[in-house]
């Protein structure tokens, strides 16, 4: 997974207030585009001990 975000002020998205930010799942979006996970809320935490690391929680 990555993080983008685009700083110009010149786009369609920025004046229409899209969001600027994107979140690309890369490796893992098997894991989370599944129909029967509609509807349910998905948290995104880094680890404290290494911040490499992040723990995905679906509830």
């Amino acid at each position: 997974m990555h993080l983008s975000h685009n700083t110009r002020t010149d786009t369609a998205s920025y004046r229409q207030r899209n969001s600027m930010t994107g979140l690309h799942w890369g490796d893992a979006k098997p894991l989370v585009a599944k129909e029967d996970l509609l509807d349910r809320v998905l948290k995104l935490f880094r680890e404290n001990e290494d911040p490499s690391r992040f723990t995905l929680e679906i509830d």
